[in-house]
């Protein structure tokens, strides 16, 4: 899989976003983000021989992080785009179609994805699910980054973490 930029901008809670549109049809969402180092590594796999090295505060981080509400939840934390470090959410799920319209206008032209397209079409079966737009996906980033800025999970090395 691979991913064209649909959009880029500044949210209302100043952090950098960008929307994504997938070679699967769907887009991703991405709050730019430094989050603390540990937490980062813990959220990408879980080393059980170091747990014990989890202070309350990172653990109470982590559990405002699986609490954020963005669409289909945060499956997404690590680095993208030019490695820039960045938490995000997909639109790829039972419940989503994918925009094949737009995917085959950014992507047409590119060999690797004409090698892909037509099977990952005739695997999709049509139901309830709905189309996520870039106006949504713009949305929910911008929901997602105002949690983020309440939840205060920024990465300043020289203060203690609080959450409020």
């Amino acid at each position: 899989m691979f991913t064209k930029v649909e959009k880029e901008w500044t949210t209302e809670a100043g952090f950098k976003a960008v929307a994504v549109m997938t070679t699967f049809g769907t887009r991703n969402g991405y709050i730019e983000i430094d989050l603390d180092p540990r937490l980062e590594y813990y959220c990408s796999s879980v080393n059980l021989d170091t747990i014990e090295d989890w202070t309350p505060d990172l653990i109470a981080k982590q559990r405002h992080i699986n609490n954020l509400e963005v669409h289909g939840g945060v499956t997404f934390l690590g680095k993208i785009l030019g490695g820039r470090k960045a938490i995000g959410f997909d639109c790829n799920h039972a419940w989503d179609a994918p925009d094949w319209d737009t995917a085959d206008k950014l992507f047409g032209d590119d060999p690797d994805y004409q090698l892909l397209v037509d099977s990952r079409k005739s695997m999709y079966e049509p139901t309830d699910a709905v189309v996520r737009t870039l106006d949504y996906v713009i949305a929910e980033c911008e929901s997602l980054a105002k949690q983020l800025k309440e939840g205060d999970l920024l990465w300043q090395s020289k203060r203690q973490y609080q959450l409020n």
